[in-house]
């Protein structure tokens, strides 16, 4: 656990160099880059269950991460920084919302029925990999 904190530090310490340096926008690190490798650990276990056949707790753990992102660690840290004085809001590009809706309507379209198929698994990655190139060339704010 040790290793992993320190490897997140080093990660993070390191994305305000890299932006500045290359081409690599900082919004295309905290949409495509951060995710991957901040999650190596639930995709891998997704990846593995699902090669034994037990699809539903793939899923689980896939989207149980997201949610768990989106309804308890987001809001954690903009309260934690409004109580340190830190300025951090939950104020989206509305092209960052648009995306994330989108992305939040097709993954619901995907998993309703509680089957998949290589077609919608090949949607998703379509659609993960035209997110990643649009935010590759999006200007930001």
């Amino acid at each position: 656990m040790t290793l992993v904190g320190i490897t997140a530090e080093f990660l993070v310490n390191s994305i305000h160099g890299m932006t500045e340096a290359g081409d690599i926008r900082k919004e295309f690190v905290g949409v495509i880059l951060l995710p991957i490798v901040g999650n190596a650990a639930e995709h891998a276990t997704a990846v593995t269950v699902s090669v034994k056949d037990k699809l539903t707790l793939s899923l689980s753990v896939a989207v149980g991460s997201s949610i768990q992102i989106a309804l308890f660690v987001i809001p954690f840290i903009v309260t934690l920084a409004w109580i340190i004085g830190k300025p951090l809001t939950l104020l989206f590009d509305p092209y960052e919302s648009v995306s994330l809706f989108l992305a939040v309507l097709t993954v619901n379209y995907v998993v309703q029925d509680g089957k998949s198929n290589w077609l919608e698994g090949l949607i998703l990655m379509c659609l993960y990999v035209i997110l990643a190139l649009t935010f590759w060339f999006y200007p930001g704010a």
